[in-house]
């Protein structure tokens, strides 16, 4: 089983052989290029707050396969002040939207 993915055109993640390594990581590089793997990205207050298509498996317990994460950083330090994983873009799209009213709820001056 392979632990690569990409995505077709409805943003269903489409399982891609290890052989075919090469093919992968220019899908990626083309799809961060043109925007294709942002999920959502936003800032609110001082909170920059993104969610992608990462292109590989994050489950590394087994199970449904995690390809899509919300991360959050504050102020451009390059540390996560927090991560989560999905299964699916529209885990991620929800994800991202409950992440982003969660900050704004706690900074009300955001």
């Amino acid at each position: 089983m392979t632990d690569l993915y990409i995505l077709d055109d409805n943003n269903q993640p489409v399982p891609v052989p290890e052989e075919d390594l090469m093919d992968w990581g220019r899908w990626l590089d083309t799809a961060k290029a043109s925007g294709r793997r942002l999920v959502g990205e936003d800032t609110v207050g001082d909170f920059r707050i993104w969610t992608v298509f990462s292109g590989c498996d994050n489950n590394w317990d087994g199970g449904t396969p995690l390809l899509f994460e919300t991360r959050v950083s504050e102020g451009g330090e390059k540390r996560d002040l927090y991560l989560r994983r999905y299964e699916t873009w529209p885990q991620a799209e929800q994800g991202h939207r409950s992440v982003c009213q969660q900050i704004r709820g706690a900074c009300p001056e955001a």
